[in-house]
């Protein structure tokens, strides 16, 4: 059960995708702008794709189409979450 700060709450069965910081599994996400999970992140570097989840993250912030401030219940920037997933990898 997740509770608001106006008396709100709501259960896991009502969340649009799982956050991150409240699994540690694969299903976990960790971006909320453009829902890159945390299973995504770690195969990453074993995809061999040409531009990294980080890469992506990075250039999308540049064209302005991140809202950390409102989509991510942490308040701030994914990048460096991300960033550090990726480097256990």
């Amino acid at each position: 059960m997740y509770h608001g700060d106006q008396g709100a709450t709501c259960s896991v069965d009502d969340l649009h995708v799982m956050p991150g910081f409240k699994v540690s599994g694969p299903e976990g996400i960790v971006c909320y702008c453009f829902l890159h999970s945390r299973g995504e992140i770690e195969a990453d570097p074993r995809t061999g794709s040409a531009t990294t989840v980080a890469q992506r993250i990075t250039a999308e912030i540049k064209a302005g189409n991140c809202a950390c401030e409102v989509r991510n219940p942490e308040g701030r920037c994914c990048l460096g979450e991300v960033r550090r997933i990726a480097g256990r990898s």
